[in-house]
């Protein structure tokens, strides 16, 4: 049977939610790894409703159907998200090498003015590592998703059946596809309140030591396990919640102190080092710096990006476009896919800072971002 690994891109709240049923954070991994392998290894495009009830109950299926993973279309059932298996590998593995080699060229093209901007950050940190949080993370994870969802290019949100707001993504756990859903420069974990973000970018190869990865776990009630120190902490003083300790953090960047126990837990999670803030400020002095070098990079290769999703995200080689899954879900993914390996291109012409792989956790940087 083939296992599989679980993404969910999430705009919504944990108070957002008034069943478990309708919770895609609430899955029956196991289970649902034996509908999708049955339909995965059927050599027919489609797998009868009738068919896998019988199978596997009509609860599960229904249960999969509303939480937007599968559908039924005149009695079939086909996939409802994008879901990437081992037989997507090679096109997935190549797709972009040709568009990676482009775009990395163009911006080569741009060096000196993305470096110049970025001097005048002017927050104590150099300019590769500046042009890591703000290149790699902020414009490619941010910046460039407004605007390709803007112009109809993927689509970044998905109201379900439940009212909640997200886009399911799953990967056949794999070592052919490991490498793009675990080891690209792709993934950002953001604290945040929509004024400060205490984030961290990077891969998703293990559990960061950052806080937005503790209070998940904190949710999940495993904190302890991933977390024991910043877990007692939580434990001894319960108004470390989400919006005091977020407070806080603004607190100290603007001023220079905070809450004790909140710097403590800064300080456990690498962003505070002797009770100073120990990693980059983003903050309204440096937005023009950001944005300027967004119009550059969009300038140089928005339309490049583009045109590689245009034609990837409705190649039929791929399972899910074969199912009729919506190509603006499948590019969305996919541009995960393409602006990881732009990422990994830039770190290995150095172009910008390589962040050390540490054990158990990943290759990721931390910033903090203020609106």
């Amino acid at each position: 049977m083939r296992k599989f690994k679980y993404f969910l891109f999430d705009n919504y709240d944990t108070q957002d939610v008034k069943a478990v049923y309708g919770d895609p954070r609430n899955i029956e991994a196991s289970e649902f790894d034996n509908v999708l392998s049955f339909i995965a290894d059927m050599d027919e495009e489609f797998t009868s409703y009738e068919e896998l009830s019988y199978r596997f109950g009509n609860a599960m299926i229904d249960r999969m159907v509303h939480l937007g993973i599968l559908r039924v279309e005149s009695g079939n059932v086909k996939f409802d998200c994008p879901i990437l298996l081992k037989e997507d590998a090679q096109v997935l593995n190549t797709c972009f090498d040709e568009n990676v080699r482009e775009i990395a060229l163009a911006l080569a093209d741009h060096k000196q003015l993305l470096y110049d901007e970025c001097l005048k950050a002017a927050n104590g940190f150099d300019v590769k590592t500046n042009l890591y949080h703000i290149l790699c993370g902020m414009i490619f994870d941010g910046y460039f998703f407004q605007m390709l969802e803007r112009e109809g290019v993927i689509a970044a949100s998905r109201i379900h059946n439940s009212g909640l707001d997200y886009l399911n993504v799953i990967y056949e756990d794999c070592e052919e596809l490991n490498r793009l859903s675990d080891l690209l420069l792709c993934s950002y974990n953001r604290f945040t309140d929509g004024r400060i973000s205490l984030q961290s970018f990077g891969d998703s190869d293990g559990i960061r030591n950052d806080v937005f990865r503790f209070y998940k776990c904190v949710e999940q009630n495993n904190a302890d396990k991933y977390f024991e120190e910043a877990y007692l902490l939580l434990k001894n003083n319960r108004k470390l919640n989400k919006k005091y300790v977020l407070n806080q953090a603004v607190r100290l960047c603007e001023t220079g102190n905070c809450d004790e126990d909140v710097n403590h837990l800064l300080e456990i999670f690498g962003y505070t080092e002797n009770g100073k803030i120990c990693v980059p400020i983003y903050d309204k002095q440096t937005r023009n710096c950001i944005e300027n070098i967004y119009r550059i990079t969009e300038g140089s290769i928005g339309s490049k990006i583009k045109d590689a999703l245009f034609k990837a995200s409705s190649n039929v080689m791929l399972r899910s476009a074969l199912y009729g899954v919506n190509s603006l879900e499948i590019a969305n993914e996919l541009y995960h896919i393409l602006f990881g390996k732009i990422n990994e291109e830039l770190v290995k012409k150095g172009f910008v800072r390589r962040p050390a792989r540490l054990t158990g956790e990943g290759r990721y940087l931390k910033c903090i971002e203020i609106k």
